[in-house]
């Protein structure tokens, strides 16, 4: 599985694209001065789309490393949260009665504009289709998604592929994800998720 588009209901993307932007055409504008004094003539195709590729560059670097330096976080004030990083805790499932944990573990790979959430426990497999980020809400900030889960072949007969949805809450200093989850027709089950966060990962 690759990594997949998550949205968020914070306006900062916008605001950063223009910035993004803004950086672009000053560096095309200081390599036009550079092409300018050296002592050949240089290829147009070289000096004419210099804005789109700074653009690129910039964009492709931010979305990979930079959104996550604390320094940048505070100056452009990003909110998305930095979740890479494997995560271990346990599932309780309404098939039980809430009463028998599952032991989970979760790793997501994420970056400044895609996600991917993987959750395994003994019985199953699953793995984020779809995410969104809901930040502007009061005390929390909360990660939806929707998932597809497998079985593994130890799980009991009557457990078949099926889609279910996700809500986690994040702690103010990024190390606990708690939360629920319900599942589609084929299981009706529900349950709570508690994780600790354990490494922190570089994205795939």
């Amino acid at each position: 599985m690759t990594i997949h588009a998550y949205s968020s209901d914070h306006g900062e993307r916008t605001r950063i694209l223009i910035v993004i932007g803004s950086l672009s055409v000053v560096a095309a504008w200081l390599l036009h001065l550079v092409l300018g004094y050296l002592p050949v003539t240089v290829p147009w195709w070289i000096d004419t789309p210099s804005v789109l590729g700074f653009f690129a560059l910039i964009r492709t670097t931010f979305d990979k490393t930079l959104w996550r330096n604390k320094m940048v976080r505070k100056v452009l004030g990003i909110t998305i949260p930095d979740l890479n990083g494997s995560w271990k805790g346990q599932l309780f499932s309404s098939y039980t009665d809430h009463s028998s944990p599952l032991d989970a573990d979760l790793i997501i790979s994420q970056n400044w504009t895609g996600i991917l959430i993987s959750l395994e426990t003994a019985t199953s497999v699953s793995r984020s289709r779809a995410a969104a980020f809901v930040i502007d809400q009061p005390g929390r900030i909360s990660l939806i998604y929707e998932y597809l889960c497998e079985p593994r072949p130890v799980a009991i007969d009557t457990m078949h592929t099926h889609r279910g949805t996700a809500e986690l809450h994040i702690s103010s200093n990024g190390t606990l994800l708690e939360g629920e989850y319900y599942t589609g027709r084929d299981r009706q089950t529900y349950g709570t998720l508690n994780l600790q966060r354990v490494t922190r990962t570089t994205v795939r």
